[in-house]
């Protein structure tokens, strides 16, 4: 009952991303295998501009800033992010620099995936 819960749970947040919502259940099941769940307390720094990204994140629950945004002279306008959104995809998959911080403004609970 409970894990039955948990994925109608799941697919919700899948729906709202949309990088995941493109997933088809086969992707989707594989993906659920190896995300680990965490959670950050409210003021958190939860990405550190400038830092190696070896981790991305898909949001569960709560609201993080992401701020301080861009690289040399191109800087973009803070926003807020919720459930759904999925951050740090893109240094995981460049092996570039984290290009903004990201900050919880609420308590945040979001599921992880690691590069390893």
């Amino acid at each position: 009952q409970r894990h039955m819960r948990e994925q109608k749970d799941l697919d919700e947040i899948f729906d709202k991303g949309d990088l995941l919502s493109q997933l088809d259940n086969v992707s989707r099941e594989k993906l659920l295998q190896v995300l680990q769940p965490i959670v950050f307390k409210e003021g958190t720094r939860i990405v550190a501009k400038g830092s190696v990204g070896e981790i991305c994140y898909i949001v569960r629950d709560g609201e993080a800033k992401v701020h301080d945004i861009g690289t040399g002279e191109s800087q973009y306008v803070d926003k807020i992010i919720g459930p759904g959104h999925v951050f740090g995809e893109m240094a995981l998959l460049t092996g570039d620099r984290r290009t903004a911080n990201i900050t919880a403004i609420t308590e945040v609970s979001a599921l992880c995936l690691s590069k390893d």
